[in-house]
């Protein structure tokens, strides 16, 4: 029973029919969510680092990690609960900002991606009123 609205739970199965246990299915790849914005991000890197130098490529890197700190705190603690670490915008600042060629950004990119998709988990975000 569902604690919520007390309906029944079913089993929903996998679309072969089957449960996968040992996880033989193919996975679906990588999201595009994550993918476009990584390769767009390295094509501007390498394009400033070509057409200027390093250091307007090193001020984008900052002014990514500032968008990406910005954009941490709009969902920072169900980031904490789904990652189960301090995703925190100083702390995303830091990794954006100072990990090599935007390994950062891509990180960034991935636990982002991470947290959208969590199931919610309902006891948590909406507690019973009693």
């Amino acid at each position: 029973m569902c604690s919520l609205d007390q309906q029944p739970l079913e089993f929903i199965s996998s679309p072969s029919g089957a449960a996968d246990p040992l996880g033989t299915q193919p996975s679906k790849g990588w999201p595009p969510q994550v993918v476009v914005p990584a390769i767009v991000w390295l094509i501007m890197n390498f394009l400033l680092i070509g057409l200027f130098t390093v250091g307007v490529s090193f001020l984008f890197g900052l002014l990514t990690a500032l968008w990406a700190a910005i954009d941490c705190s709009r969902f920072r603690s169900r980031g904490s609960r789904v990652l189960g670490i301090a995703f925190k915008p100083v702390v995303v600042f830091a990794v954006v900002a100072f990990f090599l060629w935007g390994f950062g950004f891509i990180w960034y990119l991935v636990m982002r991606h991470r947290v959208k998709t969590a199931p919610i988990d309902l006891e948590i975000e909406n507690p019973k009123v009693t």
